[in-house]
């Protein structure tokens, strides 16, 4: 018998007892199954850690709250929303954001708003039409399709923290120049004269705005980086002035934003040179684009047959985005056609998102008016769509009318099956209006800019006021007009900033209701 030593025993072994050669891969291979097994539990392990270190960690969001004429609001893009163990991106479900929003507006509990503002990248088709996405909630936690006021201050969030758009290069120029004549801004005297004094300041200026322009496209051009490479720089602390009256809105010049609501595309265009303007305030202009019927459930007793399509949160997706690892929202296109264009230059227009009729001086009396029942009490009104749905009544005397009741429960009517904005208005003169507004989701506020439209619009179909005046509401004036040669509407306003802040929540915290 051939009898070999073993090199690892002081035994000896037999030749049959020598591990063959197959026999040593197939004990290799065992090995390295076994090493690689306990290797992916290791990991498996790492990575539930993980999902419970960020299950019960923090979340940090960076805000900042704005109001316009006493409507405020709590305004941040998604990429502020950050996991504090490790500054990484935190991307919500639309369900959390509403939680988020409900915590927010808060007056008691959270920092307090009428709305909460997101601003999101636009969906994939619509790159080449808007800069941003935004998404609008009520205190209550239910999404708005539209808020005048909200896309103003949001426009100024962009322009203070120098935000890079994401609509493609390709049309840019294009489509702002033709935002450019769409939105015309009278510019008075004292414009002028203030514009003319600052000419040498903006000379002076030129070089460095170029080289801002230059960074600005390199930035454009990557849209593999994220949208916010470091922390915003404060406002406050960049401006550096020493007084109210002083501003930095002089050395830049308008600009026009697009920003993609549920109501459509709404044109934004800064007004740097306005008079008003100060180290804290933007005044700014809006089109809402064309005013529409808007169709209740009930078939009698005037106005239209239909539902105000409303879309539920279940109409909402949540869409992957290769460029920019951050949610897209955006509406269910079997949605009752609500997504839906004509692709054609007047995509910007209500009417195309919404599939609705316009309204008009030549509208008949039964499309846009309606008698409504509260009680044993009989409420003639005016029914308009700004995008979002509008009861307007008018009155003797606002201040003296208890809206308050009125306002919860028209807001809740049967014929307004996804509930309605109220407005109260006292038409002082042709000019000047007088308007008080209870919001759907929200109550009493101080203004609202799509309600301020809907008033006037209202006026002017029942021949009380002209097409443009100044709308008086608790919190100060908005300058709304209807514009004739096209019916479409603008409103004017300053944005104000109050404060900057950023607020905790925990993970677990933010899966409970409210």
């Amino acid at each position: 018998m051939d009898i070999t030593k073993c090199p690892f025993h002081n035994s000896f072994l037999s030749s049959s007892q020598i591990p063959t050669q197959q026999q040593q891969k197939q004990q290799n291979n065992l090995n390295r199954q076994i090493f690689y097994q306990k290797q992916q539990e290791q990991e498996q392990q790492y990575q539930q850690q993980q999902q419970n270190e960020l299950l019960f960690s923090s979340v940090i969001l960076k805000f900042c709250k704005m109001h316009v004429r006493g409507q405020d609001f709590i305004i941040f893009h998604i990429d502020n929303l950050r996991v504090e163990y490790n500054n990484s991106s935190f991307r919500p479900s639309i369900q959390v954001l509403q939680n988020i929003a409900q915590r927010l507006c808060d007056r008691e509990q959270g920092v307090g708003a009428d709305n909460t503002l997101v601003l999101t990248p636009p969906p994939n088709d619509k790159l080449n039409e808007t800069d941003f996405q935004l998404l609008i909630f009520n205190s209550d936690g239910s999404i708005a399709e539209n808020c005048t006021t909200g896309v103003s201050c949001v426009c100024k969030y962009i322009v203070d923290y120098n935000l890079k758009s994401y609509r493609t290069n390709s049309q840019n120029n294009q489509i702002n120049q033709n935002n450019q004549n769409n939105i015309e801004i009278e510019q008075n005297n004292n414009n002028n004269v203030n514009k003319n004094n600052n000419n040498n300041n903006n000379n002076n200026n030129n070089n460095n705005n170029n080289n801002n322009n230059n960074n600005n496209n390199n930035n454009n051009n990557n849209n593999q980086e994220p949208h916010h490479n470091e922390d915003l720089k404060p406002f406050f602390s960049r401006n550096r002035l020493k007084t109210l009256n002083q501003t930095p809105y002089l050395l830049f010049e308008s600009r026009s934003i697009s920003i993609y609501t549920m109501a459509g595309i709404q044109h934004c265009i800064t007004i740097p040179q306005h008079p008003l303007n100060n180290a804290k305030t933007l005044w700014s202009k809006v089109s809402l684009g064309n005013p529409l019927v808007l169709k209740t459930s009930d078939h009698h007793g005037g106005g239209s047959g239909g539902n105000f399509q409303h879309p539920n949160i279940n109409q909402f997706q949540i869409d992957s985005n290769i460029f920019q690892q951050c949610p897209i929202f955006k509406l269910n296109n079997n949605s009752n056609n609500i997504n839906n264009d004509n692709n054609n230059n007047n995509n910007n227009d209500l009417s195309n998102s919404f599939g609705r009729v316009l309204l008009s001086t030549n509208s008949s009396y039964n499309e846009y008016s309606k008698v409504i029942q509260c009680g044993g009490h009989f409420i003639n009104s005016t029914l308009v769509s700004m995008g979002n749905p509008h009861c307007v009544l008018h009155l003797e005397n606002v201040d003296e009318f208890p809206m308050d009741y009125y306002g919860k429960v028209i807001e809740s009517h049967p014929i307004f099956p996804q509930k309605t904005n109220v407005e109260f208005v006292q038409v002082k003169t042709r000019d000047s209006l007088r308007v008080r507004v209870w919001q759907r989701g929200i109550g009493v506020t101080n203004s609202c800019g799509t309600g301020a439209a809907a008033a006037l619009v209202s006026g002017v179909l029942r021949g009380k006021n002209n097409r443009k005046a100044n709308v008086q509401m608790d919190g100060g004036i908005l300058e709304v007009e209807w514009r004739e040669e096209d019916d479409k509407v603008f409103v004017s306003c300053p944005s104000v900033t109050v404060f900057e802040g950023s607020i905790k929540f925990f993970q677990d915290e933010l899966q409970q209701p409210f």
